[in-house]
């Protein structure tokens, strides 16, 4: 692997047109406008209580947006939301937004069917 030093790339770049060379510094390729648009990030945490309790709180950019009570759940919703698909469900749930609890549990049932149906 052959070392470049700085005179052979500046005598390079002299001998090329203006139009061919390429940016030295990376602060020439960076766009103030594509940086300063900021996007929302979603993140569910399990949270398990005394006696078997358990809470999924989902937090949207650092912010707690919704708590779920396990309290309110069956056996089978819990286990589901253990689950990889459990979880990519409340992240999508919480993109989308959540209204209340009874919408979001009907969503969980429906994923359960879903699931058990194939």
């Amino acid at each position: 692997m052959k070392n470049y030093n700085s005179n052979e790339t500046d005598q390079v770049s002299k001998e090329l047109p203006p139009s061919i060379v390429k940016n030295k510094f990376d602060y020439e390729l960076f766009d103030e406008e594509i940086a300063s648009v900021i996007s929302k990030c979603i993140s569910v945490k399990r949270i398990a209580l005394p006696n078997k309790g358990e809470k999924w709180k989902i937090f949207e950019n650092s912010k707690q947006i919704f708590v779920l009570e396990g309290t309110k759940l069956t056996n089978k919703e819990k286990d589901f939301l253990r689950t990889i698909v459990g979880v990519n469900l409340l992240i999508k749930s919480g993109k989308e937004g959540i209204k209340n609890f009874t919408a979001l549990h009907k969503k969980i049932k429906d994923a359960i069917k879903m699931q058990s149906g194939k």
